[in-house]
C-alpha cells in the first residue's frame, strides 16, 4: 500500500474528503479511471508543472479512483449515499457508458429524440457535454444549445465554458 504518497502534509490520517473532492471533480469531467491511467502513460516530468515527485502520487491516486469505482460497482455501501444510491456525476457517466456500449439503446434514443435542446448551456460540466454528444447520431443531428458565456455561475460542480469551444469544433 502506498497511499502515504497522496497523503497530503499535516492531514496524517484524514484525507479522505480531499481525495473524493478529487474524484468528484474528475467525474464531473466525465474522466473514468481508465482515461486517468491512459494520461499518465504518456506523462512525464517537465520540472515546471509537474515534477518527477508528482508521478507516482498521481499513479496512486488513479489506483485509489479504481478502487472506489470498483467499490461502488460493487455495491459497496460506505462509497453510496445513505441510502446506497448513486449520485448525479455517476449518473450522467453510467448513462454516457450505457450509450456509447448499448448500441440498440443508443439508436432507439436517437430515433426517440429527433430535437435536443440544451438551455443553460454555460452550466454543463465535462462529463454532461459528453453525455450530449453520445446521444447525438452526427454532424447532422437536431441541436440547439442556448447559453450565455458571461453567465456561467456554476465552475464549483465544474461548469465548463470550454464546452462552448467542443460543441463549435463538433458543430461547426
Amino acid at each position: 500500500d502506498n497511499s502515504s504518497q497522496i497523503r497530503p502534509f499535516r492531514a496524517t490520517y484524514h484525507y479522505e474528503k480531499e481525495i473524493v473532492k478529487n474524484i468528484n471533480i474528475l467525474k464531473r469531467e466525465g474522466i473514468t479511471p481508465s482515461d486517468v491511467f491512459q494520461c499518465l502513460s504518456n506523462i512525464s516530468a517537465d520540472g515546471e508543472i509537474i515534477q518527477e515527485k508528482h508521478i507516482p502520487k498521481l499513479y496512486q491516486f488513479g489506483k485509489v479512483y479504481r478502487m472506489y469505482e470498483e467499490l461502488k460497482d460493487s455495491g459497496g455501501k460506505h462509497v453510496l449515499d445513505d441510502r446506497g444510491r448513486y449520485d448525479f456525476d455517476d449518473m450522467i457517466m453510467l448513462a454516457t457508458v450505457s450509450l456509447d456500449n448499448e448500441k440498440s439503446l443508443k439508436k432507439r434514443y436517437q430515433e426517440q429524440f429527433n430535437f435536443i435542446m440544451v438551455d443553460e448551456f454555460q452550466d454543463t460540466n465535462g462529463a454532461q457535454l459528453k453525455f450530449l454528444f453520445s446521444l447525438l447520431k452526427d454532424k447532422s443531428s437536431n441541436i440547439c444549445c442556448v447559453g450565455d458565456d458571461d453567465q456561467s455561475i456554476y465552475r464549483f460542480q465544474g461548469a465548463s465554458l470550454g464546452n462552448f469551444k467542443g460543441l463549435k469544433k463538433r458543430f461547426p
